[in-house]
């Protein structure tokens, strides 16, 4: 009836038009921490990324290629991730591991207008670019179309200034920590000097920087004359200083040069154990048995060098050592691996003649990271959430609205980004305020081959934690490891020349300063006879005078006995050392020529008086005997 009251909705009907509809949308969703399938039938948004990787070049990362394709898969078939919407690229891009190649890239994706380009898409992120070399140009440059850069390979530590690279992030960790934690192995291995091989590139010159400003200020030795550029063939002649003797050598290069230099080393004699060479970990599985226009060392030759040395890389380039923890892909890392290898050798893979990629985890990683920025970005325009980014132009609209000139939606885009965490593959990944994962840890392992078995890296034999100073570093040794598990005898010699103090026993001393007592007190004896009966004739025919410089000569002798005797100071006062070497020769020297001087003088005159064949016997004085004698000093001098 018109304008009767309407009646009251029953308990019954309300349950079953209101809440049994909203409980279906739930568990289509999905509750998010579960990792829920996601629910077939929904039309679905493609969201796309532009990616660019190293296919060729110096540093090929083309092997991560699965573990992208294996994240996306596992991304994509969750329902509380991106719901409703699609994750993907178009197609994968060659940055070749140069600046100039990356930026052409880049531009290849990013210069056209998506509005005037429908085949054109948009991009709401970048990954980019392979390798440190090829990212930092690009990283400089993106932030203008106001997406995100993520990157899995670019260690390089001149990527962490934010002021510059505004809107890029990296799940690989920076090369910070890298020198300081070669310089807390040498501590810890008593190593005082070394060389270090660089190649031309911002990420090893950092490294190379910081090692040699630790090492100049704890006076140590380090030669950091090897700084290597492109050309691979005419440098290893003059790379190092084969002539002096560095038995510790770390190769901060690329694969390719420390190949090179391995080889060369071969034939200078330069050979493991006696040689340590430090390269890392990050290198590509068998990077030894490569062809890098070498055709002087083979396989075999280089199995032999590359066998011994130690590894290095961050904590968070590796999958991680904690095998059986499950991640945010619900993968634990022992099952990633698993997967990935079996991906390699799919069919499609092949065709791409894909090698496995060992860092290929923080690529996985890298994935992950981008899709839940994208999903924090797409929960904050569903809440109508820009706190922070108000103040710029733009509207807040949903990710498959997104256009390059939005700097709101940009702005929630890096903030969504800034604010990802979760447990990875390589370990816990968290972004600091400059975009990049801390890594003050630094994973020692070592390759080894036991018998004809392939060479293989070990496992983690330590673990070095670079404190804020020098006294909070260490070398943390895994269990079953210690210093003897990398070699058996103990750290080899670094090659300085190490000045030892000899110990005489105290019996020796005391018998040879009893013997130099008492010759001194005979010293002291002839002297007084010589005083008291020295006008005596017989006494005065072996000329007194010249005899005062034969107790001198002879007291001199008897006093560096006491010298050479006495090693009772502490290595460590040089200069008090040094000044007693100096004395004890000095004395030695001198009383011994003193003695030898006046007994061939007083010699020369009695053969002149009894041969000489003139009738005038003109006897020498002793003034001119003290000439000889003086003469002879001087030459000895």
């Amino acid at each position: 009836m018109l304008g009767s009251r309407p009646g009251r909705i029953s308990l019954t009907t309300y349950l079953a038009f209101v809440l049994l509809p909203l409980l279906c949308v739930c568990l289509l969703r999905g509750g998010g921490g579960g990792g829920t399938i996601r629910g077939a039938g929904a039309e679905e948004v493609p969201l796309r990324f532009s990616y660019i990787t190293t296919k060729t070049g110096g540093f090929v990362a083309a092997g991560a290629i699965p573990a992208v394709d294996l994240a996306l898969a596992q991304i994509n078939n969750r329902s509380d991730i991106l719901p409703n919407y699609t994750l993907g690229y178009t197609d994968i891009l060659d940055s070749q591991c140069d600046g100039e190649a990356a930026m052409d890239a880049f531009m290849q994706h990013f210069r056209e207008d998506p509005s005037q380009e429908p085949e054109q898409p948009t991009y709401l992120t970048l990954r980019c670019c392979g390798c440190s070399t090829a990212t930092i140009p690009v990283a400089d440059f993106s932030h203008y179309w106001n997406i995100p850069m993520m990157a899995g390979i670019a260690g390089a530590n001149e990527l962490n200034d934010r002021r510059r690279f505004k809107n890029f992030f990296r799940t690989d960790a920076t090369s910070e920590f890298v020198g300081p934690a070669v310089a807390q192995m040498a501590r810890q291995f008593g190593w005082t000097q070394m060389a270090v091989v660089t190649q031309s590139e911002s990420l090893f010159l950092l490294i190379t920087e910081s090692l040699n400003s630790i090492f100049t200020a704890e006076q140590r030795v380090l030669d950091t004359s090897a700084t290597i550029e492109r050309d691979v063939v005419s440098f290893p002649y003059q790379l190092l200083n084969w002539e002096r003797d560095y038995r510790i050598v770390m190769l901060n290069t690329g694969t390719g040069f420390a190949y090179t230099v391995l080889c060369e080393a071969y034939y200078r004699g330069w050979r493991p154990p006696e040689y340590v060479w430090i390269t890392y970990s990050w290198f590509n599985e068998g990077w030894w048995q490569g062809d890098y226009g070498n055709s002087s060392c083979t396989p075999e030759l280089m199995r032999m060098m590359v066998n011994g040395s130690l590894a290095i890389t961050p904590e968070g380039n590796l999958v991680s050592d904690e095998r059986d923890v499950k991640t945010i892909s619900g993968l634990t890392p022992a099952e990633y691996e698993e997967q990935y290898d079996r991906l390699l050798g799919l069919e499609k893979y092949q065709a791409l003649n894909l090698t496995k990629f060992i860092i290929a985890g923080s690529e996985f990683d890298a994935t992950w990271a981008m899709a839940l920025g994208l999903h924090n970005a797409s929960e904050r325009v569903r809440m109508n959430h820009s706190s922070g980014c108000d103040h710029l132009p733009g509207a807040l609209v949903p990710l498959e609205q997104f256009d390059y000139l939005n700097d709101r939606m940009g702005c929630v885009l890096h903030s969504s980004f800034q604010n990802v965490e979760f447990r990875g593959i390589t370990g816990m990944v968290r972004f600091n305020s400059n975009g990049s994962r801390d890594a003050n840890i630094i994973r020692l392992q070592q390759y080894r081959a036991s018998g004809d078995s392939a060479l293989a890296l070990s496992q983690t034999v330590a673990t070095v934690v670079i404190g804020l100073g020098t006294n909070d570093s260490q070398v943390i040794f895994n269990d079953n490891f210690t210093t003897e598990s990398l070699w058996k005898d103990g750290p080899p010699h670094d090659g300085a020349t190490k000045s030892v103090l000899l110990q005489n026993h105290k019996a020796l001393v005391m018998f040879y300063s009893m013997a130099a007592a008492s010759g001194l007190v005979y010293t002291v004896v002839c002297l007084v006879f010589n005083v008291a009966f020295g006008r005596k004739k017989v006494v005065k025919l072996s000329s007194p005078n010249l005899n005062y410089l034969i107790i001198l000569g002879s007291s001199l002798l008897y006093v560096s006995v006491f010298l050479y005797v006495f090693s009772g100071v502490r290595e460590d006062q040089v200069l008090f050392q040094t000044l007693l070497c100096n004395i004890r020769q000095c004395l030695f020297s001198l009383g011994y020529t003193l003695c030898f001087a006046v007994i061939l003088a007083k010699a020369w005159r009695v053969y002149y008086i009894f041969f000489n064949p003139t009738s005038k016997k003109k006897i020498p004085k002793d003034w001119f005997l003290l000439v000889i004698v003086s003469a002879i000093i001087a030459m000895d001098l």
